[in-house]
């Protein structure tokens, strides 16, 4: 029997296949590829998404330390305010830089339809990659 008879003679059962092929390989490293591609992508989201929640926790805090300290600052009473409310065109405005990259605006109103109305205090905290939280209050006389 020669050789060519003996290839040509294989039956069902006899699988001499060892190894994969170059299409296989490269089809596995494909979806592979697109696997790793995927996890890349969603690791870089959630860092992203970390830093925005990071940003808005430190405006939230900020925001509140910056309206205790401002309503504690000697002339933030509601006399001297009103008087500065009156004095202007109904609303007074500040703005100060605070922590750095952070910028502080306080706008002091008077709310109408009040025997003694009551002033409105919004402080606005804003920062970088524009995250900024606000929070009012009222002083009453």
């Amino acid at each position: 029997m020669t050789a060519r008879q003996r290839i040509s003679k294989r039956g069902p059962g006899d699988n001499r296949q060892k190894g994969l092929t170059l299409v296989e390989v490269l089809a596995a490293l494909t979806i592979l590829s697109l696997i790793v591609a995927g996890l890349l992508a969603l690791f870089g989201q959630a860092t992203a998404t970390s830093q925005t929640d990071t940003d808005r926790l430190t405006a939230v805090h900020l925001a509140q330390s910056e309206l205790a300290k401002w309503l504690a600052q000697p002339g933030h009473d509601y006399a001297t305010l009103r008087a500065r409310v009156d004095a202007g065109s109904g609303t007074v405005t500040e703005t100060a830089t605070v922590s750095g990259q952070w910028t502080r605006k306080v706008t002091v109103s008077r709310l109408t339809g009040f025997a003694n109305p009551p002033l409105q205090v919004s402080l606005t905290v804003a920062g970088p990659r524009g995250v900024s939280d606000t929070l009012y209050t009222l002083i009453t006389p």
